[in-house]
């Protein structure tokens, strides 16, 4: 912060949207027919958890590999993966047409196309060695293994505990949760999630609470800290014969290299608890506003700044001046 007897200046860095790669591996054996309509909820619950990470905020991969290792692929698409994400231009890219439940939904069928024992842990290998360019460093990492019936996959438990700690513990080291949902016990599998060091959780398939572990899919990341801006002075008024508060305030952002002025909103959006802020999956049209929070804000002035259209934690680059009392 700047400051002069007459104008306070914020200048604030870029906070750009956190990465996250998830890899699915479905057992699509026989043994899996029997949880077939478990498999069609789940896909719904994932997009939808995967969707409410950062307030809808996520530059997403998801990939779905089978009992062979390989990384499916919507028919017509360029990559094996399914990726999302939104600029802090507020344009959202995707590489496939429609939601990304039912883009799910088209890569989690078949759940019994493959013959011969269940392997989802050599199935994850298999895939990620295959697939060099699926996992970004050093984006957090997120698995979810779905099976109908214990691992029997050729290596010993230790040995992909120890494949897996290569991956996430390397040069770079990548966050790691990890999640199954699988009938219980399972002397392979219990082993191997017992093993991680990361976030890990299971649920038995057949259990009323089998849609637990999806919840975990997004605690391999740290999503940001909350930290609105308290002004430290009380800004000065344009019109101090109304009794709203006009604030002499300019803001201006940086979207490539550019910078763009910002209008104050038309109308100031009602204060809200952090927790249950309003979803960023469609932002409106960038502004700001200035709303009171005594709790957060111990300066002279109890006005918090907010950049409608992001997060308090994703954003561009900005520069808020005001003149003050």
């Amino acid at each position: 912060m700047i400051e002069s007897s007459h104008v306070e200046i914020r200048e604030v860095p870029e906070g750009r949207p956190p990465q996250l790669d998830v890899l699915i591996v479905l057992d699509d054996t026989a043994a899996l027919s029997p949880y077939e309509d478990r498999v069609a909820v789940m896909s719904s619950a994932i997009a939808h958890q995967l969707s409410s990470i950062s307030r809808g905020w996520l530059d997403l991969r998801v990939a779905v590999t089978g009992n062979d290792g390989r990384l499916r692929r919507l028919p017509g698409a360029a990559e094996p993966f399914l990726a999302s994400a939104r600029d802090l231009e507020l344009v959202h890219h995707q590489n496939f047409d429609g939601t990304l439940e039912d883009a799910l939904a088209s890569l989690m069928t078949g759940t019994t196309a493959s013959d011969g024992p269940g392997q989802p842990l050599e199935a994850m290998r298999t895939a990620l060695e295959r697939s060099s360019q699926f996992l970004r460093e050093p984006a957090p990492f997120s698995l979810l293994v779905i099976s109908g019936a214990d691992d029997a996959s050729p290596w010993p438990i230790a040995d992909y505990t120890q494949w897996m700690k290569s991956l996430t513990r390397g040069q770079w080291w990548r966050p790691l949760a990890a999640a199954g949902i699988y009938p219980q016990p399972a002397e392979r599998l219990d082993a191997f999630f017992g093993s991680l060091w990361g976030w890990s959780i299971t649920s038995a398939i057949d259990s009323a609470t089998f849609l637990r572990p999806i919840s975990a899919l997004g605690e391999a990341g740290a999503w940001g800290e909350w930290g609105e801006p308290c002004l430290g002075m009380v800004p000065a008024d344009r019109d101090p014969s109304t009794p709203e508060l006009e604030p002499d305030c300019t803001m201006s952002i940086d979207i490539g290299g550019e910078l763009r002025v910002l209008p104050e909103c038309a109308t100031p959006a009602a204060p809200t608890d952090r927790l249950d802020a309003p979803s960023a999956l469609e932002p409106t049209t960038a502004c700001w506003t200035l709303q009171t929070d005594a709790q957060s804000c111990f300066y002279e002035s109890t006005l918090v700044l907010k950049l409608n259209g992001y997060t308090d934690f994703i954003h561009p680059a900005y520069r808020f001046e005001c003149r003050t009392r």
